[in-house]
């Protein structure tokens, strides 16, 4: 994440609970945040906002980020189109299967 994207997203947080951040936590911040993507850092930022009372601690705020990028991975997943089925394979398997469950005495 580039650090002005992270000042941005915690003077959000510091105008929307009026908490003054000391250099100190914004550090421990930095240290917990600083390997995730910029959007999904923001996008977390704001629903924290939107759900939470009181300033989020470093592991909410991390695991809301987490989130974010589960979401980000999940929309790029690619679904394969169906395939067509061979159903004369498919009749073919079955039958050896049946064959093979058959009771021999």
């Amino acid at each position: 994440m580039e650090k002005q994207t992270f000042q941005q997203g915690m003077a959000y947080l510091a105008a929307a609970y009026a908490v003054e951040l000391s250099v100190e936590r914004a550090g421990v911040y930095w240290d917990q945040l600083q390997n995730f993507p910029d959007a999904a850092f923001l996008r977390a930022v704001k629903s924290v906002v939107g759900t939470d009372e009181r300033f989020p601690m470093a592991a909410k705020l991390r695991e809301a980020v987490s989130a974010e990028v589960r979401k980000d991975e999940f929309k790029h997943r690619k679904i394969e189109p169906p395939r067509e089925i061979d159903r004369a394979k498919v009749l073919s398997f079955v039958q050896a299967l049946r064959e093979k469950m058959r009771p021999r005495y």
